[in-house]
């Protein structure tokens, strides 16, 4: 059983990942934002966004909660994933 110092100090250890990532991500997000668009290029954009693909933005997002989902699963719920797993879905951990 972990202390209350030993749980703190891991917590912030997740912390700092997930900041570190998050900060990563966000930089991918204003490199690709800095190019001005059109009203043509945001009709595109839009396009796509109707069509389900995902920008920049959309997959920075995507990625930090995964982390996150993956995060809970295996530390709060006590799933133990497969190497290389990137998913999980709730829906399966409902007993």
């Amino acid at each position: 059983m972990q202390t209350f110092a030993e749980e703190l100090r891991e917590i912030t250890q997740d912390l700092k990942s997930v900041l570190t990532r998050y900060t990563a991500l966000r930089e991918r997000m204003l490199e690709a934002s800095k190019n001005s668009k059109t009203d043509d290029d945001l009709v595109e954009e839009f396009k796509r966004w109707v069509a389900g693909e995902m920008d920049a933005h959309d997959q920075a997002v995507a990625e930090v909660k995964q982390s996150m989902r993956r995060a809970f699963a295996e530390e709060e719920i006590g799933l133990d994933l497969p190497e290389g797993a990137d998913s999980v879905s709730f829906a399966k951990l409902q007993p």
